[in-house]
Protein backbone atom coordinates (compact mmCIF):
# COMPACT_ATOMS: atom_id res chain seq x y z
CA UNK A 1 0.00 0.00 0.00
CA UNK A 2 1.35 3.73 -1.03
CA UNK A 3 0.14 7.05 0.47
CA UNK A 4 1.31 10.96 -0.04
CA UNK A 5 2.36 13.05 2.91
CA UNK A 6 0.23 15.82 1.23
CA UNK A 7 -1.96 16.15 -1.42
CA UNK A 8 -0.97 18.45 -4.12
CA UNK A 9 -3.12 21.63 -4.51
CA UNK A 10 -3.55 20.56 -8.10
CA UNK A 11 -5.08 17.25 -6.69
CA UNK A 12 -2.78 15.14 -9.02
CA UNK A 13 -2.38 12.40 -6.63
CA UNK A 14 -1.43 9.55 -8.58
CA UNK A 15 1.75 11.74 -9.25
CA UNK A 16 2.13 12.10 -5.50
CA UNK A 17 2.69 9.23 -3.89
CA UNK A 18 5.70 8.97 -1.65
CA UNK A 19 5.32 6.28 0.99
CA UNK A 20 4.94 2.61 1.10
CA UNK A 21 5.30 0.14 -1.49
CA UNK A 22 3.67 -1.88 -3.74
CA UNK A 23 4.05 -4.35 -6.53
CA UNK A 24 2.35 -3.31 -9.64
CA UNK A 25 1.46 -4.81 -13.28
CA UNK A 26 3.88 -2.06 -15.14
CA UNK A 27 7.91 -1.23 -15.48
CA UNK A 28 8.78 -1.28 -12.66
CA UNK A 29 7.15 -4.05 -11.17
CA UNK A 30 7.80 -2.03 -7.61
CA UNK A 31 7.30 1.06 -6.60
CA UNK A 32 9.29 1.81 -3.47
CA UNK A 33 8.99 4.79 -0.95
CA UNK A 34 9.94 2.74 1.97
CA UNK A 35 11.73 5.69 4.45
CA UNK A 36 14.01 3.14 6.40
CA UNK A 37 13.65 5.53 9.15
CA UNK A 38 10.21 4.10 9.95
CA UNK A 39 11.34 0.73 9.44
CA UNK A 40 8.19 -1.26 11.86
CA UNK A 41 6.60 1.57 12.58
CA UNK A 42 3.93 3.98 11.01
CA UNK A 43 4.34 6.88 8.56
CA UNK A 44 1.48 9.82 8.92
CA UNK A 45 0.38 10.76 5.52
CA UNK A 46 -2.52 12.85 4.19
CA UNK A 47 -3.79 10.26 1.68
CA UNK A 48 -3.80 6.56 0.87
CA UNK A 49 -4.40 5.08 -2.38
CA UNK A 50 -7.69 2.99 -2.43
CA UNK A 51 -5.74 -0.71 -3.38
CA UNK A 52 -5.76 -1.34 0.43
CA UNK A 53 -7.52 0.50 2.94
CA UNK A 54 -8.65 -0.61 6.57
CA UNK A 55 -9.95 1.91 9.13
CA UNK A 56 -10.45 1.59 12.70
CA UNK A 57 -13.15 3.83 13.09
CA UNK A 58 -15.81 3.90 9.83
CA UNK A 59 -17.25 7.32 8.44
CA UNK A 60 -19.58 7.04 6.05
CA UNK A 61 -18.28 7.28 2.34
CA UNK A 62 -18.96 10.50 0.09
CA UNK A 63 -21.14 8.85 -2.28
CA UNK A 64 -23.12 12.06 -2.43
CA UNK A 65 -20.12 14.01 -4.23
CA UNK A 66 -18.31 11.06 -5.63
CA UNK A 67 -19.84 9.14 -8.05
CA UNK A 68 -17.93 7.87 -10.69
CA UNK A 69 -14.24 5.72 -9.53
CA UNK A 70 -11.40 8.36 -8.93
CA UNK A 71 -11.48 10.11 -5.72
CA UNK A 72 -13.10 7.87 -3.08
CA UNK A 73 -10.17 7.00 -0.99
CA UNK A 74 -8.22 10.30 -1.37
CA UNK A 75 -12.35 12.06 0.29
CA UNK A 76 -12.10 9.10 2.52
CA UNK A 77 -8.50 10.11 3.95
CA UNK A 78 -9.58 13.67 4.24
CA UNK A 79 -13.37 12.81 5.88
CA UNK A 80 -10.88 11.11 8.63
CA UNK A 81 -8.21 13.91 8.76
CA UNK A 82 -11.35 16.55 9.28
CA UNK A 83 -12.85 14.11 12.18
CA UNK A 84 -9.60 14.45 13.98
CA UNK A 85 -8.21 10.60 12.62
CA UNK A 86 -4.96 9.98 11.71
CA UNK A 87 -3.88 8.27 7.90
CA UNK A 88 -0.85 6.09 7.85
CA UNK A 89 1.26 4.01 5.92
CA UNK A 90 2.91 0.68 7.72
CA UNK A 91 6.42 -0.34 7.07
CA UNK A 92 6.30 -3.39 4.76
CA UNK A 93 9.51 -5.13 4.82
CA UNK A 94 8.01 -6.79 1.62
CA UNK A 95 5.11 -5.42 -0.53
CA UNK A 96 1.51 -6.11 0.80
CA UNK A 97 -0.30 -5.96 -2.37
CA UNK A 98 -0.10 -6.46 -6.26
CA UNK A 99 -2.02 -3.25 -7.87
CA UNK A 100 -3.19 -4.72 -11.56
CA UNK A 101 -4.66 -2.03 -12.00
CA UNK A 102 -6.80 -2.86 -15.66
CA UNK A 103 -9.97 -0.63 -13.92
CA UNK A 104 -9.13 3.06 -13.49
CA UNK A 105 -8.98 5.22 -17.13
CA UNK A 106 -8.86 8.69 -15.97
CA UNK A 107 -12.09 9.25 -17.88
CA UNK A 108 -14.17 11.59 -15.29
CA UNK A 109 -10.70 12.40 -13.20
CA UNK A 110 -11.51 15.63 -14.26
CA UNK A 111 -14.29 16.56 -13.31
CA UNK A 112 -14.13 14.55 -9.94
CA UNK A 113 -11.14 16.47 -9.46
CA UNK A 114 -13.12 19.67 -9.39
CA UNK A 115 -16.02 18.54 -7.25
CA UNK A 116 -12.91 17.02 -4.78
CA UNK A 117 -11.40 20.87 -5.07
CA UNK A 118 -14.42 22.62 -3.74
CA UNK A 119 -15.06 20.10 -1.18
CA UNK A 120 -12.12 20.23 1.18
CA UNK A 121 -10.61 24.25 0.83
CA UNK A 122 -10.96 24.33 4.20
CA UNK A 123 -8.21 21.11 4.01
CA UNK A 124 -5.84 23.29 1.35
CA UNK A 125 -6.49 26.40 -1.72
CA UNK A 126 -6.89 23.46 -3.98
CA UNK A 127 -6.90 24.43 -7.26
CA UNK A 128 -10.43 24.37 -8.59
CA UNK A 129 -10.15 25.48 -12.34
CA UNK A 130 -10.11 23.02 -15.40
CA UNK A 131 -6.27 21.76 -15.46
CA UNK A 132 -6.80 18.46 -17.13
CA UNK A 133 -7.38 19.63 -20.88
CA UNK A 134 -4.26 18.14 -22.11
CA UNK A 135 -4.94 14.94 -20.54
CA UNK A 136 -7.79 14.74 -22.31
CA UNK A 137 -6.34 15.01 -25.19
CA UNK A 138 -4.16 13.12 -24.45
CA UNK A 139 -6.21 10.59 -23.51
CA UNK A 140 -8.54 10.87 -26.38
CA UNK A 141 -5.29 10.41 -28.90
CA UNK A 142 -4.31 7.38 -26.68
CA UNK A 143 -8.10 6.22 -27.45
CA UNK A 144 -8.00 6.17 -30.51
CA UNK A 145 -4.17 4.18 -30.82
CA UNK A 146 -5.88 1.70 -29.19
CA UNK A 147 -8.15 0.91 -31.33
CA UNK A 148 -5.60 1.07 -34.57
CA UNK A 149 -4.29 -1.75 -32.24
CA UNK A 150 -7.26 -4.01 -31.64
CA UNK A 151 -8.66 -3.55 -35.16
CA UNK A 152 -5.06 -4.70 -36.35
CA UNK A 153 -5.55 -7.88 -33.68
CA UNK A 154 -9.29 -8.57 -34.90
CA UNK A 155 -7.83 -8.95 -38.07
CA UNK A 156 -5.20 -11.80 -37.92
CA UNK A 157 -2.43 -8.94 -37.88
CA UNK A 158 -1.11 -9.06 -34.33
CA UNK A 159 2.54 -8.25 -35.84
CA UNK A 160 1.94 -5.05 -37.11
CA UNK A 161 0.28 -4.00 -33.84
CA UNK A 162 3.01 -5.49 -32.65
CA UNK A 163 5.25 -3.41 -34.33
CA UNK A 164 3.31 -0.27 -33.35
CA UNK A 165 3.04 -1.32 -29.79
CA UNK A 166 7.42 -1.05 -30.03
CA UNK A 167 7.29 1.68 -31.66
CA UNK A 168 5.26 3.86 -29.61
CA UNK A 169 6.32 2.17 -26.58
CA UNK A 170 6.38 5.50 -24.50
CA UNK A 171 2.65 6.05 -24.62
CA UNK A 172 1.23 2.58 -23.27
CA UNK A 173 1.91 3.32 -18.89
CA UNK A 174 -1.76 5.03 -19.23
CA UNK A 175 -3.23 1.82 -20.80
CA UNK A 176 -2.77 -1.20 -19.34
CA UNK A 177 -4.38 -3.26 -21.79
CA UNK A 178 -1.88 -2.07 -24.32
CA UNK A 179 0.70 -2.90 -22.18
CA UNK A 180 -0.34 -6.50 -21.99
CA UNK A 181 -1.07 -6.31 -25.88
CA UNK A 182 3.19 -5.60 -25.68
CA UNK A 183 3.81 -8.66 -23.62
CA UNK A 184 1.38 -10.78 -25.27
CA UNK A 185 3.53 -10.36 -28.69
CA UNK A 186 7.05 -10.38 -26.31
CA UNK A 187 5.73 -14.09 -25.10
CA UNK A 188 4.90 -14.08 -29.39
CA UNK A 189 8.63 -13.79 -30.24
CA UNK A 190 10.09 -16.33 -27.24
CA UNK A 191 7.44 -18.98 -28.47
CA UNK A 192 8.52 -18.36 -32.44
CA UNK A 193 12.28 -18.41 -31.14
CA UNK A 194 12.09 -21.50 -29.55
CA UNK A 195 9.58 -23.60 -32.21
CA UNK A 196 7.11 -24.21 -30.15
CA UNK A 197 4.41 -26.59 -31.28
CA UNK A 198 1.84 -24.17 -29.08
CA UNK A 199 1.54 -20.59 -29.81
CA UNK A 200 -0.37 -18.13 -27.30
CA UNK A 201 -1.97 -16.42 -30.20
CA UNK A 202 -4.35 -18.78 -31.97
CA UNK A 203 -5.50 -18.14 -35.52
CA UNK A 204 -8.87 -16.04 -35.62
CA UNK A 205 -8.35 -15.06 -32.30
CA UNK A 206 -10.22 -11.86 -31.03
CA UNK A 207 -8.69 -8.87 -29.01
CA UNK A 208 -10.86 -9.13 -26.34
CA UNK A 209 -10.17 -13.14 -25.93
CA UNK A 210 -6.94 -12.67 -26.42
CA UNK A 211 -6.42 -10.45 -23.43
CA UNK A 212 -8.74 -12.50 -21.25
CA UNK A 213 -6.46 -15.72 -21.56
CA UNK A 214 -3.46 -13.43 -21.64
CA UNK A 215 -4.45 -12.02 -17.68
CA UNK A 216 -6.09 -15.22 -16.51
CA UNK A 217 -2.60 -17.15 -17.32
CA UNK A 218 -1.12 -13.94 -15.94
CA UNK A 219 -3.10 -14.67 -12.71
CA UNK A 220 -1.57 -18.22 -12.15
CA UNK A 221 1.89 -17.12 -13.16
CA UNK A 222 1.38 -14.54 -9.89
CA UNK A 223 -0.29 -16.45 -7.69
CA UNK A 224 2.42 -19.92 -8.14
CA UNK A 225 4.55 -17.06 -7.12
CA UNK A 226 2.79 -16.77 -3.83
CA UNK A 227 2.71 -20.23 -3.40
CA UNK A 228 -0.33 -20.95 -4.18
CA UNK A 229 -0.30 -24.62 -5.27
CA UNK A 230 -3.37 -24.93 -7.18
CA UNK A 231 -1.98 -21.95 -9.79
CA UNK A 232 0.90 -24.30 -10.21
CA UNK A 233 -1.48 -27.30 -10.86
CA UNK A 234 -3.62 -25.42 -12.84
CA UNK A 235 -0.81 -24.17 -15.33
CA UNK A 236 0.64 -27.15 -15.64
CA UNK A 237 -2.67 -28.80 -16.57
CA UNK A 238 -3.32 -26.40 -19.32
CA UNK A 239 0.15 -26.94 -20.48
CA UNK A 240 -0.43 -30.78 -20.86
CA UNK A 241 -3.48 -29.46 -22.63
CA UNK A 242 -2.05 -27.95 -24.90
CA UNK A 243 -3.59 -24.52 -24.35
CA UNK A 244 -0.47 -22.53 -23.00
CA UNK A 245 3.22 -23.39 -24.22
CA UNK A 246 6.60 -23.74 -21.78
CA UNK A 247 7.63 -20.48 -23.70
CA UNK A 248 4.91 -18.44 -23.12
CA UNK A 249 4.48 -19.52 -19.06
CA UNK A 250 8.47 -18.27 -18.94
CA UNK A 251 7.88 -15.27 -20.82
CA UNK A 252 4.75 -14.29 -18.80
CA UNK A 253 6.98 -14.89 -15.89
CA UNK A 254 9.33 -12.92 -16.99
CA UNK A 255 6.85 -10.00 -17.54
CA UNK A 256 4.94 -10.15 -14.17
CA UNK A 257 7.10 -12.43 -11.65
CA UNK A 258 9.69 -10.54 -9.51
CA UNK A 259 10.79 -14.03 -7.89
CA UNK A 260 11.19 -15.83 -11.61
CA UNK A 261 13.25 -18.14 -9.82
CA UNK A 262 10.57 -18.83 -7.59
CA UNK A 263 8.38 -19.61 -10.21
CA UNK A 264 10.68 -22.20 -12.19
CA UNK A 265 11.20 -24.05 -9.14
CA UNK A 266 7.80 -24.34 -8.82
CA UNK A 267 7.17 -25.87 -12.19
CA UNK A 268 9.65 -27.87 -11.72
CA UNK A 269 8.71 -30.32 -8.38
CA UNK A 270 8.19 -33.51 -8.83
Amino acid sequence: MVGAKQVPIDVMVYNAWDTGRVDTNCKPLELNYQIEGARCGLTFVEAIDGLFMATQYDLPWREDLFKKWDFYDISQSLEMKRRGYQVVVPYQPQPWCWHDNETSKLADYEGQRRIFSQEYQDIRAFVQEPIYQYQNRQAQILGQFCKMVFDLVDKGDIDQAGQLLEKYHTLLGAKAELLCLENICYVRQIERHAASRHNFYGDGMRVQELLQNFREDKFLVKRTEYGDGNAVRRLLERNYQGLISQEAMFGIAVCYAKDRKKVIEQWNRP
